[in-house]
């Protein structure tokens, strides 16, 4: 953030029972792609060295309530949350007491993890380029073929009532 040299910056880890993907998503200012990598491989370094500081990880524990109690008022979500935790956990209430575990990670916690999850030697780079010409006349083909399936699928669930008027302004 301090240097300008991306537009956005997210990360995101993708969990499976067993294994999962940790990503961080830059959309780095033309020329400053070797840059933007370099401060991910840098920060990873510093983590593995340093640990993290408690602000950090105070602010992340109440992320982490937030976000969880946001779940709790969207009845999918939190279904599909309760039933991965007890799935893999075997317990009914994990996912309750989970929430306040992240008050009690330490820096050397996050430090041990990273030294053994996060190596920058096993970094990956992905770069998505600007479609090739020969690539375009296949993209639209298969954007016409999607349409086309999206047409078909609508084609079953046509209105036969009429749509209802609104009964009072909100």
């Amino acid at each position: 953030d301090e240097k300008k040299i991306a537009t956005s910056v997210s990360v995101a880890a993708v969990k499976f029972m067993e294994a999962g993907v940790f990503l961080v998503l830059l959309e780095p200012h033309k020329g400053n792609e070797a840059e933007c990598e370099a401060v991910v491989r840098e920060e990873i370094e510093n983590i593995i060295k340093n640990g993290v500081h408690a602000d950090e990880i105070e602010r992340i524990a109440k992320n982490v309530n937030r976000s969880f109690f946001e779940t709790l008022q969207d009845y999918n979500k939190f279904s599909y949350s309760w039933i991965n935790s007890y799935f893999s956990t075997g317990d009914e209430m994990r996912i309750f007491k989970r929430v306040n575990e992240f008050y009690d990670v330490s820096s050397d916690a996050i430090k041990s993890f990273a030294k053994t999850h996060l190596d920058p030697f096993l970094m990956n780079c992905i770069e998505v380029l600007p479609l090739p010409e020969h690539k375009r006349a296949s993209k639209e083909e298969s954007k016409r073929m999607s349409q086309a399936l999206d047409q078909k699928i609508l084609a079953r669930y046509q209105r036969v009532a009429p749509i209802e008027q609104p009964r009072a302004a909100l």
